[in-house]
C-alpha cells in the first residue's frame, strides 16, 4: 500500500487496491458493469482561524501537489501558447472552490468525505509543519480525534457528493 501525506479513500474491502489504482479506475472498479463519470469538483477548505497567508499558501501547495499525483491526466488540460509563442503549462480542466471552517466542522467533513471511495480526501495537519517527514509521522500517529488540527482539506469527487457538503461554507477572502 502507497502513503503519502495523509491520503484516505474511503473505507472499502478494496482500500489498498484504491489506493494504487489511478482515481478512474477506482469509480469504473466501484461500480459493476457501465457507469457515466459524474461531473467532479475540487474543494480546499482552510482552517478559517488562521490568518497567516503564508501559512495558508503552503498548506494550499502542499495539499495541490498531492493531490496531482493522484488525479487523471484527463484533468487537465493541454500547454497553452500565447501570442508571444511562449509555451504556459496545461492546468485543471475541474471545477474549484476554496472555503473555510472550523475545526469541528473540518473533521467531521474529513469524515463524511472518507466514507465514499469516489472521493479523494487529503488533509493537511499542525502535525505535519515540520519539514521532516519521519516527525510528521512520527507526531501523527501519537494523535487522535481532536488532538489533530487541521490546517486544510482538500476533497476531490463527484459534485453530488461534494458540493453539498461545503455548499454552505464560506468563502475564503
Amino acid at each position: 500500500m502507497r502513503l503519502h501525506f495523509a491520503c484516505h479513500f474511503g473505507r472499502s474491502q478494496r482500500a489498498e487496491t484504491f489506493l494504487v489504482m489511478p482515481l478512474h479506475q477506482r469509480l469504473r472498479t466501484h461500480h459493476e458493469g457501465e457507469m457515466e463519470i459524474p461531473k467532479f469538483v475540487s474543494v480546499l477548505i482552510v482552517d478559517q482561524a488562521i490568518e497567516a497567508k503564508g501559512v495558508l499558501a503552503n498548506a494550499a501547495f502542499v495539499l495541490g501537489l498531492t493531490a496531482g499525483r493522484e488525479l487523471a491526466q484527463e484533468t487537465f488540460g493541454p500547454d497553452v501558447v500565447d501570442g508571444e509563442g511562449t509555451t504556459h503549462r496545461y492546468l485543471t480542466r475541474i471545477g474549484h472552490f476554496v472555503r473555510k471552517a472550523g475545526q469541528n466542522k473540518m473533521r467531521n467533513l474529513r469524515k463524511e468525505f472518507a466514507k465514499d471511495p469516489r472521493v479523494l480526501v487529503i488533509d493537511y495537519a499542525e502535525d505535519a509543519a515540520p519539514a521532516d517527514y519521519d516527525t510528521y509521522s512520527r507526531d501523527l500517529s501519537q494523535h487522535s480525534g481532536e488532538q489533530i488540527k487541521y490546517r486544510a482539506l482538500y476533497a476531490y469527487g463527484p459534485a453530488d457528493i461534494v458540493v453539498p457538503l461545503t455548499k454552505n461554507l464560506s468563502r475564503l477572502e
